[in-house]
C-alpha cells in the first residue's frame, strides 16, 4: 500500500512540476485555463464540429492578435505574424501536427512531410502540375465536370410548374468536386455524377473518420499513439479495403501502376505530370489520395458557402446573375466561360472573395515551431523556442480593421466600393491567406479558382436556386474540412440569354 501511496504521489508531483512548467514559458500570452497546463480544452474545440465557431470566440473574447490553445500552442489571426511565420526565408518548421495525415508511414506526401528538404522536394517535382505547366489540359478536365454537374441538375432535379422537385445542393457539389479532382489528377473522372450516389460509401467513410483524423492532427498524445508505423499497419487504411479511403488508395494505385507499367499518358493530368517530373509510384500513391481529398473538400465546402449566402442575399444574386447576362448578352464570354474571361467581371470576383472570406477554405491549425533562440513577434511578444503557432483562419477573415465592422455580413461590394485602391487591395491580400502563404501556399490554388470561376458563373447562368428551408438551410459540421447534409432546394430553369455574337 505504501509503494502505491509513493507512487501515486510520484505522479502526482510530476504531473504539477510539468503543469507548472507548461504555465510558466507561456503565461504572458491568454487564454481558457485549461490550455494553459492540458490539452483538454483543444480536444474539446477539436471535437466539436463546430471549431471555426470556438476560435473566433476566443478572438473576440481575449483581444489578442496571440492566444494560447494548449500548453506549448499558441495561434494567430494576425496577417503580419502569419507572413513572417510562412516567409520564403523564415527559420520556421513544420511542427509534427502534419503527421496526423500519414497515409503510408513510409513514404511521406506533401501534405504529411515534417522534413524541410522532403517538402520542398515534394512541391518542386508536383508544383508544374499543378499550375498547369505540364497539364495543357487542366481547364478541358474542369469543362467536362462543370458541363456534367448541369446535366447532372438538369435531368434530374429541375422543377417545372407541373413538377416540384427538390435537390440536396450540398451532395450535388460534393459529387462534383470529386469528379472534378479525380479527372484533374489521373484523367478519368469517379463517377459520382453519373451514378448519383456514394459510390463505395467515400463519402460517408470520411465523414466518420474525419473527427479522429482531426484528433491525430491536433492532440500530439494521440497522433504518437495511431499514426505510430504500428497502429498505421494494424488499424489505417488498405488497398483491399471495399469503401472508403481505402478503395480510393486502391483507384489511385491501380491506375499509378498502369502508367508505370507502359500505358500511355495523354499529358492531360496531375500523375502524368508527376511521373515526368520524377516521382517514383510509391510516391505517386501518397500524393494523389491526399489530392482527391484536399482538393474536393476545401473547393466544395466554398461553392457550398457562397451559393447558400447568394441565396439568402438577393440583391447580391441578383445583381451577379445580372453581370453574368450582360457578358453572355455583349458577347464577352464563350461556353463554359473560361478562367481568364471570368477574372474580367468584376462583380463575380467580388463574390469568390467574399465567399472564400466568409467561408475559408482551410479551417486547420497548420503550426509552425519557433526557431531556436526564440522569436519577438510585432516587436512586443517574445515567444520561446519550440513553441507552436498556428492560424485561426476564421478570425483572420473577420479582422475588422481590415474588413469593416460589418465582417459577419456576407457583402461583396466591399470588394470594389473600398475608399481606395490600397484598401481594396489590402482586402484581397488578407482573402489569399485563406490559401496559404510563401513556401507553404496552397498548390492546388490555381485549380480550385479556376473551379470557382465557373461554377458560380454556369450555374448561376442557367439555373435559378431557391432554398427550401431558409429557417434551417443545412446540417453542417467541421472536422478537417465541412461535411454539410440536406441543403435542399428547389432548381428551374433560367431563361437563355441570347449572345450578340449570334
Amino acid at each position: 500500500m505504501a509503494y502505491i501511496l509513493i507512487g501515486f504521489l510520484a505522479l502526482l508531483s510530476f504531473y504539477m512540476i510539468t503543469a507548472l512548467t507548461s504555465w510558466y514559458r507561456l503565461r504572458r500570452f491568454p487564454g481558457p485555463i485549461l490550455a494553459t497546463f492540458s490539452w483538454i480544452w483543444l480536444t474539446f474545440a477539436c471535437q466539436s464540429g463546430r471549431s471555426d465557431e470556438i476560435y473566433l470566440a476566443m478572438r473576440r473574447k481575449y483581444k489578442a492578435p496571440l492566444i494560447r490553445i494548449a500548453p506549448d500552442f499558441l495561434f494567430t489571426d494576425n496577417a503580419e505574424i502569419i507572413r513572417h511565420i510562412n516567409g520564403a526565408r523564415s527559420p520556421y518548421v513544420r511542427d509534427d501536427w502534419y503527421r496526423g495525415f500519414t497515409v503510408n508511414p513510409y513514404v511521406p506526401s506533401m501534405l504529411s512531410a515534417t522534413d524541410e528538404k522532403t517538402h520542398n522536394f515534394l512541391k518542386s517535382k508536383t508544383n508544374p502540375g499543378y499550375y498547369g505547366r505540364d497539364v495543357p489540359g487542366l481547364e478541358t478536365g474542369i469543362n467536362s465536370q462543370i458541363l456534367s454537374l448541369k446535366s447532372y441538375i438538369r435531368d434530374r432535379y429541375i422543377s417545372t410548374a407541373t413538377q416540384l422537385k427538390f435537390m440536396d445542393l450540398g451532395k450535388a457539389i460534393e459529387y462534383y468536386a470529386l469528379d472534378a479532382i479525380t479527372m484533374v489528377g489521373f484523367g478519368k473522372e469517379w463517377g459520382f455524377l453519373r451514378a448519383d450516389e456514394d459510390l463505395n460509401s467515400f463519402i460517408e467513410t470520411v465523414s466518420t473518420v474525419a473527427p479522429f483524423i482531426q484528433l491525430c492532427t491536433d492532440i500530439p498524445f494521440a497522433r504518437n499513439l495511431f499514426m505510430s508505423k504500428v497502429m498505421l499497419k494494424l488499424v489505417g487504411p488498405k488497398y483491399t479495403d471495399k469503401k472508403g479511403f481505402g478503395n480510393l488508395m486502391r483507384v489511385s494505385r491501380e491506375a499509378i501502376e498502369k502508367r508505370f507499367g507502359g500505358e500511355p499518358g495523354k499529358g492531360q493530368d496531375l500523375l502524368e505530370s508527376f511521373m515526368r517530373r520524377g516521382l517514383s509510384m510509391a510516391e505517386c500513391e501518397a500524393e494523389i489520395p491526399t489530392l482527391v481529398i484536399a482538393g474536393s473538400d476545401t473547393t466544395a465546402g466554398v461553392i457550398r458557402s457562397g451559393l447558400l449566402h447568394l441565396m439568402t442575399s438577393p440583391k447580391a444574386y441578383h445583381r451577379l446573375q445580372a453581370e453574368i447576362d450582360d457578358a453572355i448578352g455583349t458577347g464577352k464570354v464563350s461556353w463554359p466561360i473560361s478562367h481568364v474571361e471570368a477574372r474580367e467581371l468584376p462583380y463575380l470576383q467580388a463574390v469568390i472573395y467574399e465567399a472564400i472570406r466568409i467561408n475559408p477554405p482551410n479551417q486547420i491549425l497548420m503550426p509552425k515551431v519557433v526557431p531556436a533562440g526564440g522569436d519577438v513577434l510585432l516587436g512586443k511578444y517574445r515567444v520561446p523556442a519550440g513553441t507552436k503557432i498556428g492560424v485561426n483562419s476564421m478570425a483572420v477573415q473577420r479582422d475588422t480593421a481590415v474588413f469593416g465592422d460589418d465582417v459577419d455580413l456576407f457583402r461583396p461590394e466591399r470588394f470594389l466600393e473600398g475608399p481606395t485602391v490600397e484598401k481594396r487591395l489590402e482586402m484581397e491580400r488578407q482573402v489569399d491567406l485563406s490559401w496559404g502563404y510563401g513556401r507553404y501556399i496552397c498548390s492546388g490554388k490555381l485549380v480550385a479558382q479556376m473551379e470557382l470561376n465557373k461554377v458560380f458563373f454556369e450555374l448561376l447562368r442557367d439555373f435559378d436556386f431557391q432554398l427550401v428551408n431558409p429557417q434551417a438551410p443545412w446540417t453542417r459540421r467541421l472536422h478537417i474540412v465541412y461535411f454539410v447534409k440536406d441543403m435542399w432546394v428547389k432548381v428551374t430553369e433560367r431563361d437563355k440569354v441570347q449572345s450578340a455574337e449570334r
